[in-house]
């Protein structure tokens, strides 16, 4: 007579595998990044196949034509659009978050036998649409500050609206903790800003290894009553898990494959994946349901289908008129200065057009796209490095300066050996409508950057270049590479003792003559 095989808690499996994905995936992602880091910088301190191009006449260069959408200027003043575009995305967001909750309260009320009285219901609703602050806290790029506003105005508002309700807060406070906080733990985990490029696509992996080591012995003594030895039990209960983990790591190419077709964003992918998160948290701590708890992935596909409508609308909306293309240019070496004048640019400028930039190790990792972590991880990055003018043609052919699904424009990162970059550089600049330089950090020892400011005064495009500079910008040595490139100055924002912000920084782009209607 063979033992029952024991029973396992998913409820505690599912808490300790978020403990184990919550610690485990930022230092995995970091250290990944951190390779990532390293073989761009090996490649691009490498030569392409190329001859050096860095003698040749600037004057030559010929503006880049062909990958401009059709259709007029909008007449309306980029941050204009770009404020309305934002507010339409909160919307729609909002609206599907709203879905989401309403539908999850129906569901979880109806199969616990609980009646749908009003005050309940208004408040479980509260409760599911805790997600909705991640995610307007992303697309609207709060600042850490904000976000702590608007967790605390939720909290609050969940505690008042108790109150009023006849099982005080108690009730909603511990289905709140219960539901909501460890799925958004990970989302914490996964969101940070050093690690958001990787973390969505290691986290998954990570907690499947984390509850499967939780319930391996669960798994060995099943295969070991089945008449196998103590050792192959064990391995297989391994092997499982590591099958398991390893199959969801095809997320990357098939997130890598929808990314090229442009069936996603960056953002949207980071957001979607956040509220399946949340439905597969409500099913996991609902196991007194059984099978019935499957049921509460319904408000997930509620939510896809609002948010969908939404992004459609949004893309119909971006179509229709010519988007702005910004190059961004900087001195390399600060990557937390450079991250943060990314995600600044990001905020607002995407929704009026794309972003172009050269690969560095300082924003490699931060403007990291699905299919270039594909790559990488396949052992085959160099694939994405221009070493010839051939493959610059071949990179420039493939330019996207298309929206996206959701009406955002993308960050198109240029990969350059040491041969190319200045080649590269020089025809983006002659097809951007405006140029953003970030001198801070500006010394004698930057000749690539004193180089770029030469070659955009004799392509005449300091009347659409915006300068940012502070007290380490070495003002003589600016001043220096200007009077020698002989080209009128270009506009400056002094950054010395004050903060820019998005928006601000739009509508100094927006001064540019190209960029006016």
């Amino acid at each position: 007579m063979t033992s029952p095989v024991p029973d396992i808690d998913p409820t505690g499996t599912a808490l300790g595998a978020t403990i184990v994905t919550v610690l485990v995936t930022p230092a995995l992602s970091l250290l990944v990044l951190w390779r990532f880091r390293r073989a761009v910088e090996r490649s691009m301190r490498s030569v392409g196949g190329a001859r050096d191009l860095r003698g040749r006449d600037l004057r030559q260069v010929a503006p880049l034509g062909g990958w401009v959408a059709p259709g007029p200027m909008s007449p309306r003043p980029p941050s204009a659009t770009a404020v309305s575009r934002l507010r339409q995305a909160v919307g729609w967001y909002l609206a599907a978050g709203l879905t989401f909750a309403l539908l999850t309260t129906a569901l979880l009320l109806s199969l616990n036998g609980q009646e749908l009285l009003l005050l309940r219901f208004a408040l479980v609703t509260l409760v599911f649409a805790w997600p909705l602050v991640p995610t307007l806290a992303l697309v609207c790029a709060w600042s850490w500050r904000g976000t702590a506003l608007a967790v605390s105005g939720y909290i609050g508002a969940m505690l008042v609206l108790g109150l009023f309700s006849s099982g005080g807060v108690g009730g909603p406070l511990l289905l709140w903790l219960l539901y909501m906080v460890p799925p958004s733990l990970i989302v914490a985990a996964v969101a940070l800003r050093r690690v958001r490029a990787v973390g969505p696509f290691l986290a998954p992996a990570v907690f499947v290894v984390g509850a499967g080591f939780m319930v391996w012995p669960w798994i060995a003594y099943a295969v070991a009553v089945a008449g196998a030895s103590l050792e192959v039990a064990t391995g297989s209960a391994i092997a499982l898990i590591a099958l398991m983990a390893a199959a969801t790591l095809l997320v990357v190419p098939i997130a890598a494959w929808r990314y090229r077709r442009k069936a996603s964003s960056d953002q949207s992918v980071l957001v979607d994946q956040w509220w399946l998160l949340f439905a597969l948290s409500q099913c996991l701590f609902t196991p007194q349901l059984g099978w019935q708890a499957l049921a509460l992935l319904l408000p997930y596909f509620g939510y896809l289908v609002v948010v969908r409508v939404g992004r459609a609308q949004a893309h119909r909306s971006a179509l229709r008129q010519r988007p702005r293309s910004l190059l961004l240019l900087r001195v390399f070496g600060a990557r937390g200065r450079s991250e943060r004048l990314l995600r600044q640019v990001n905020a607002y400028w995407r929704y009026v057009g794309s972003v172009e930039l050269i690969a560095g190790t300082d924003l490699a990792s931060a403007a990291l796209e699905p299919h270039e972590f594909l790559e990488f991880i396949r052992g085959s990055l160099s694939r994405q490095f221009i070493g010839d003018e051939a493959e610059l043609n071949q990179q420039l052919h493939e330019l996207d300066r298309q929206p996206d699904r959701d009406g955002r424009f993308r960050i198109n990162q240029f990969f350059c050996h040491a041969n190319m970059w200045q080649r590269t550089v020089e025809t983006l600049a002659g097809s951007a409508d405006v140029i953003l330089v970030d001198l801070r950090g500006l010394d004698a020892g930057n000749d690539g950057v004193a180089y770029e400011l030469t070659m955009l005064a004799r392509l005449g495009a300091l009347g659409r270049t915006l300068g940012l500079v502070d007290a380490t910008t070495n003002r003589d040595f600016l001043n220096w590479v200007l009077h020698r490139a002989g080209g009128p100055p270009p506009r400056t924002i002094d950054l010395d003792g004050r903060a820019v912000g998005p928006l601000e920084l739009l509508r100094h782009l927006e001064t540019a003559k190209i960029l006016t209607p």
